[in-house]
């Protein structure tokens, strides 16, 4: 068990364009490697704050949730070759580069990864009451010290080949996470936020989050350059909201199409190159993402969850609930909380963490 209250902090300064590199040298001043550290993040008068750790060599895992009063767009530079990874769990960010074509936006449940070594740009943030990120960086270097000379070289390169849009030098891939990558960033929100707490079961959950993610981005390739009308784009990403806010009502895709005006075919199109998925996915995800907070809240049994988002075979819910979870919902429900349970930690989905802040 570890004290996180007595270790000290990593502050980023984002009111002023320093490279990646000055917060590197910051991060080897503390212990990130045995223990997390909390990390404070400067813009204007507002801080963003959360906390960071090491889990495995050259790999930097940072957590952060905050509120975001007031509007910000800093500038910044990666002289550093490492590789970048983000899931944004609440919220909305957004990336741009000098570089034309090479940039991105982020909302909620939507994952991103690049290669910035050596890119300059801009991070934008508007006001928002709820933000929550989890992000890792990598060092290049640290595939082949990981994993081996030729399988190292083999997985950078397959990534960098994901990464890269065609006609493109520098690019990223982005999307919506899978339900099984969402509850890995999750559970690190669900730490306990207590004085001690488990420093192996951190390693663990930061571990399963970085790798969840990795093997996703490897199975990704970047979007092609096709662009749309900002009508197009504004109207599904209407659609992904309603997704995620009426996961009863949403009704079928090609009703959920028609309700903003598109066919489903554009509807689809547009949501792939905005999402990496598809619309039928990315509602399944809503669903299952829903369900594991009922199982584990205690608040459905398995044939209620089942019946409750519309299947009617408890062994197609079963089935479905396992290939995103490599658990039963059973087995969810049996590990669940009961409610005035005050000898358990809680553990919700939705529940809206305070650790470190």
């Amino acid at each position: 068990m570890y004290d996180p209250i007595e270790q000290e902090s990593v502050r980023w300064n984002f009111n002023k364009p320093e490279p990646f590199s000055e917060y590197l040298v910051q991060q080897k001043k503390v212990d990130l490697a045995g223990y997390p550290a909390k990390l404070s993040i400067d813009y204007d008068q507002e801080q963003l704050k959360g906390w960071m750790c090491e889990p495995l060599e050259g790999v930097s895992l940072a957590v952060c949730n905050s509120q975001i009063t007031s509007r910000h767009k800093k500038k910044f530079h990666c002289d550093v070759p490492m590789i970048i990874f983000m899931l944004l769990l609440e919220g909305r960010i957004r990336h741009s580069f000098e570089q034309p074509g090479v940039g991105f936006q982020l909302d909620k449940n939507m994952f991103s990864c690049g290669d910035y070594s050596g890119l300059s740009g801009v991070t934008e943030m508007p006001v928002q009451k709820v933000y929550r990120h989890v992000s890792f960086s990598v060092k290049k270097e640290m595939f082949s010290r990981h994993f081996g000379v030729r399988t190292g070289e083999k997985i950078l390169k397959k990534l960098l080949d994901n990464l890269n849009r065609p006609g493109r030098h520098q690019s990223h891939v982005s999307g919506l996470a899978s339900p099984d990558i969402i509850m890995a960033g999750q559970r690190l929100f669900d730490l306990p936020h207590t004085a001690l707490f488990d420093v192996l079961e951190l390693k663990s959950a930061s571990i399963e989050f970085i790798t969840k993610l990795m093997l996703s981005v490897l199975g990704c390739r970047a979007s092609s350059a096709t662009t749309f009308s900002h009508q197009d784009i504004e109207a599904v990403k209407r659609l992904k909201t309603r997704l995620e806010k009426d996961i009863f009502n949403s009704g079928n895709i090609v009703e959920l199409c028609a309700s903003i005006g598109m066919s489903r075919s554009k509807a689809s199109t547009v949501f792939k190159h905005l999402y990496n998925t598809t619309i039928g996915k990315y509602q399944r995800t809503c669903r299952m993402v829903y369900a594991y907070h009922m199982l584990f809240s205690r608040k459905r049994n398995v044939s209620e969850c089942a019946y409750e988002l519309g299947y009617t075979n408890i062994g197609h819910f079963i089935s479905a609930f396992k290939k995103q979870y490599q658990k039963t919902p059973g087995e969810v429900f049996s590990n669940g909380i009961v409610t005035g349970d005050s000898q358990r930690r809680p553990k919700g989905l939705y529940r809206n963490s305070s650790f470190f802040i």
